[in-house]
């Protein structure tokens, strides 16, 4: 059955407004918070991880041939987590990035979720030994490729855009974040 557009305009007008009250619920807030004061938490395996992947040329050995004509733009990785994000040298809107997260995932995702999302499961011993699940979500669903491998304790996700992957590129990505998690105590 179809809602009508009244009855969407009433459900994004309600939307909306509850969204203002909330925000405007912790606008009232006499205490401010500095961003500085919130760490958040660092798992085991996301304290190797960082240690193994300290600097995005690390990251880059991990993602080998697949950034051949890439320079980096981003590269910031410090004790709560890792960005590093490539463009290419040729194409300016042609980028590769990896997000590396050490905090723990208490919810990992099941394949049904994944699936409905238009993911698609990779099947990897090594990852579902360890408690995790490795997926993708190919480039014709969100017009651009990502890899993720979600274990219980890190995460890492590698994505492409701004240009056609091919097959090659997508198992060279996917292969890479599970070369960054074969680095926690998790996965060896």
């Amino acid at each position: 059955m179809k809602a009508s557009p009244l009855r969407r305009v009433t459900v994004v007008v309600i939307a909306a407004a509850a969204c203002g009250f909330a925000l405007a619920g912790c606008a009232a807030s006499s205490t401010p918070v500095e961003a500085s004061e919130f760490t958040p938490p660092v798992t085991e395996e996301g304290a190797a991880l960082l240690a193994a992947f300290d600097d995005c040329s690390v990251v880059a050995e991990a993602l080998g041939a697949s950034l051949e004509g890439y320079a980096i733009e981003v590269d910031s990785i410090d004790a709560t987590g890792g960005f590093c994000d490539w463009r290419s040298e040729a194409s300016p809107g042609q980028t590769i990035g990896v997000q590396i997260a050490p905090q723990p995932n208490n919810d990992l995702p099941d394949a049904s979720s994944i699936e409905a999302s238009g993911g698609v499961i990779v099947a990897n011993e090594q990852l579902t030994a360890s408690g995790g699940v490795l997926y993708r979500i190919p480039s014709e669903v969100q017009g651009a490729f990502s890899a993720t491998g979600l274990l219980p304790g890190a995460s890492v996700s590698i994505a492409a855009a701004g240009f056609e992957v091919t097959p090659e590129t997508e198992e060279q990505l996917t292969a890479a974040v599970v070369e960054i998690l074969g680095h926690t105590p998790a996965s060896q």
